[in-house]
């Protein structure tokens, strides 16, 4: 599990350059407004993400004959970063921004950083778990 939280926390520094990116550009070029902006940013994030943790964080369960389909693994990772992150991360970059008038690439790290061990115990225990099979037990 430690090397799987060392690949999460990668793929979750270069979801941050994503996202962040993404955010400045839906903001500033685009002009849409932080809550919005920061809605999109997310989800190009967790779609970036998804693709990662999939093919190398937890490339094991996805090679595994009783791996959960690709379809239904996007769905699920997407659902449940969508609840965790999605709602999480547009609430406290709009909190952070108010409340502590802080600029909103600042705010959206620091909602990035409050969500992170949430978003890989879901996909560690939720996401992307094989699904145990008939004398087949759990993995290690």
């Amino acid at each position: 599990m430690a090397i799987r939280w060392l690949k999460f926390q990668a793929i979750g520094a270069a979801g941050t350059c994503v996202q962040l990116g993404s955010l400045f550009v839906l903001r500033e070029w685009v002009g849409l407004n932080v809550a919005a902006a920061a809605a999109v940013a997310v989800e190009i994030a967790i779609l970036h993400n998804f693709c990662w943790h999939r093919n190398w964080t937890w490339a094991f369960a996805a090679g595994q004959s009783h791996g959960k389909p690709l379809l239904r693994q996007l769905c699920e990772y997407n659902l449940t970063c969508c609840l965790v992150s999605q709602g999480s991360n547009v609430f406290l970059t709009c909190l952070f921004v108010r409340a502590l008038a802080v600029h909103y690439l600042l705010a959206n790290l620091m909602a990035i950083a409050t969500v992170g061990a949430v978003n890989f115990l879901t996909a560690e225990l939720f996401i992307f778990r094989p699904e145990a099979s008939k004398g087949t037990p759990g993995r290690a």
